[in-house]
């Protein structure tokens, strides 16, 4: 009896086993340590060097039939040292339950995130998706999101256009009379759209609508008298060659009722910032702005040039920019090779340089070079200059050497410099009513920001 029992577990054990077999599972991931130098990036001047780090695993199973799931984890996502005052713990095990050692701070200390999970179905022409899935749609307009949505996708050789529902904020809120409850969710509706056409070039429209039912800030107020935050939002972007050019143009549009208007309950996507302008007072236009890069190559050689603006309180993705100026999440600028720029000193095209909170008109133009001097060294170059109204002007003077040590490892090395010059600084510190100005005197204040910022760092990443 013991005999067919086992026998009958192990055949259990091989039925489950290929039943699992029957759906292809593939492991990739990258990891990265950062280590950072900066100078003068507050208004004390102060300087940091800190480093972090973290590991991602992404896990992909698709069936014989086409479904699918797509799982990425990260662990570590740790400042390893520096930035912060207090001792580095040694510890003979485990870290505190907190996961955060002695030096704590917001940032400090080791973690385990999924940072998507979502599966999707084919049915004909049409894949259905749904779960918490990433956004690496557009650089300039929206990158490297987290969306808890429900998708279906419409795709040919040439065509791809994505119908999305996104869940943003859900709450359920007493009514002006506290006597009921209703839905005050936060939901977007989006409209993705790609097409192939002759001669190599692409467009792309991302069109998304913000349903805010939140409608005011306090729970008293009557229905005659909320605020709607809903909204528009969108993108349109052409990309082709041109003889040995490669050609891009982007224009972007956002409805002024996204803008914050001072008030805490206008929401927009996760992690990305609404249209805010000056001193967060309500946005009285739409806001807008568009790129323009002219990319030529010339043998192990290449050029981009890069021309934008901003207007009304629209601010680029987190991952668009230069070294210092954008790219502070970390993202994807096809005209810089690696995981983005650590260094930023400018979070955000579009940006108000002195407080991250507000955005400010800006023009930028840009020169990027890169250099492959072999299959394993290749140098990237960057002047830029961006001009932010009531502010000044910026001059970004940096670079970076990419190094390929091993198939699937690599090390960067890069540095900057980011000059400041102000032309009407003491009327903007006057005229935008912010407590951070409140404690410099104006001769103080013009010495803290019209300075030079540099920074240096060191990469050092694997793939697999």
């Amino acid at each position: 009896m013991k005999k067919i029992i086992a026998a009958s577990a192990g055949l259990l054990l091989v039925g489950s086993m290929v039943t699992a077999a029957s759906a292809d599972v593939t492991f990739t991931g990258d990891s990265r340590e950062r280590l950072m130098m900066k100078e003068k990036y507050s208004y004390d001047n102060n300087q940091n060097d800190y480093a972090y780090g973290r590991v991602r695993l992404l896990m992909n199973a698709t069936t014989k039939g086409g479904a699918f799931a797509n799982v990425r984890m990260s662990f570590g996502n740790s400042q390893d040292w520096g930035n912060v005052d207090g001792s580095n713990a040694i510890y003979s095990a485990a870290p505190p339950a907190t996961g955060k050692g002695s030096n704590s701070t917001s940032t400090t200390g080791l973690n385990t995130v999924t940072d998507w999970a979502y599966m999707g179905i084919p049915i004909g022409p049409v894949t259905v998706a749904a779960g918490r899935m990433p956004d690496f749609t557009d650089v300039w307009f929206r990158y490297d999101k987290r969306l808890d949505a429900l998708a279906a996708t419409y795709a040919t050789k040439n065509t791809s256009v994505t119908a999305l529902v996104a869940k943003i904020y859900e709450s359920e809120q007493p009514t002006y009379s506290v006597t009921a409850h209703e839905d005050r969710d936060v939901n977007q509706w989006a409209v993705i759209a790609k097409q192939n056409f002759i001669g190599g070039w692409n467009g792309l429209f991302y069109g998304i609508y913000q349903d805010n039912q939140t409608g005011d800030v306090a729970n008293t107020i009557t229905p005659s008298q909320k605020v709607s935050f809903s909204g528009f939002k969108g993108t349109v972007k052409a990309e082709g060659p041109v003889g040995p050019v490669k050609l891009l143009g982007e224009l972007s549009y956002a409805q002024k009722t996204l803008s914050t208007n001072g008030m805490a309950n206008s929401i927009w996507y996760d992690t990305d910032n609404s249209p805010i302008y000056k001193n967060g007072l309500a946005q009285n236009s739409d806001a807008y702005g568009g790129i323009f890069h002219a990319k030529m190559d010339f043998g192990p050689a290449a050029g981009t040039f890069v021309l934008g603006f901003t207007r009304n309180g629209f601010q680029a993705d987190g991952n668009y920019g230069f070294l210092m100026m954008g790219g502070a999440m970390g993202g994807s600028n096809p005209d810089i090779p690696g995981q983005g720029s650590p260094i930023t000193a400018l979070n955000r095209i579009g940006q108000n340089p002195v407080n991250s909170n507000y955005s400010a008109n800006t023009v930028f133009a840009g020169l990027i070079g890169d250099y492959q001097i072999n299959k394993t060294y290749k140098l990237v170059g960057i002047l830029a200059d961006a001009g932010v109204t009531g502010y000044g002007n910026l001059v970004e003077l940096s670079g970076m050497v990419n190094i390929a040590v091993t198939d699937g490892a690599y090390i960067n090395l890069g540095g900057g410099l980011l000059h400041k010059s102000l032309n009407n600084s003491l009327n903007y510190a006057q005229n935008n009513a912010d407590a951070s100005f409140a404690s410099f005197a104006p001769g103080s204040w013009v010495q803290n920001h019209n300075d030079l910022d540099y920074a240096v760092f060191t990469e050092l990443g694997i793939k697999f």
